[in-house]
């Protein structure tokens, strides 16, 4: 039985097109924010770093699954901010990346995201459409 008295973190979700500044929010975001955790995908295995277009960045460590997300996330912790970039690399399936969101805002934890939301030919790319009915702020810019 869900536990209806315990605190949910929140969701946010920025997407939009490349060039559209979807990583400069995440890392503007990220660098104004306490209690943090940064992660990026392992297939951009170009540096251990999300960055910018306007030469911001921030280290982040590589997962190649984003339920490896759980194993770096303290069990004692509560309320920690976790920030993923281009989270449409991450290959679980809708159904993993779901239940895994569950676990984490369940613990009280907030999800910043950022990636593509579909592909050149508009069709879906990743699972961030997955998560737009579950994320408090779904945040589309244009390039």
């Amino acid at each position: 039985m869900k536990n209806i008295f315990r605190k949910n973190g929140k969701i946010t979700i920025y997407t939009g097109p490349m060039y559209s500044g979807k990583s400069t929010l995440l890392i503007d975001k990220a660098l104004k924010t306490n209690n943090k955790l940064i992660f990026k995908p392992y297939i951009d295995d170009r540096t251990t770093t999300i960055y910018s277009r306007n030469n911001k960045e921030l280290q982040a460590q590589p997962l190649k699954t984003f339920e490896e997300i759980i194993r770096y996330i303290p069990a004692n912790k509560k309320n920690l901010n976790i920030f993923v970039d281009e989270f449409q690399f991450f290959g679980d399936g809708d159904e993993k990346i779901i239940e895994v969101v569950d676990q984490l805002t369940s613990a009280g934890h907030n999800l910043y995201i950022s990636g593509l939301d579909t592909d050149f030919k508009k069709d879906k790319f990743g699972s961030i459409l997955a998560l737009k009915n579950m994320s408090s702020k779904y945040i589309e810019l244009k390039a």
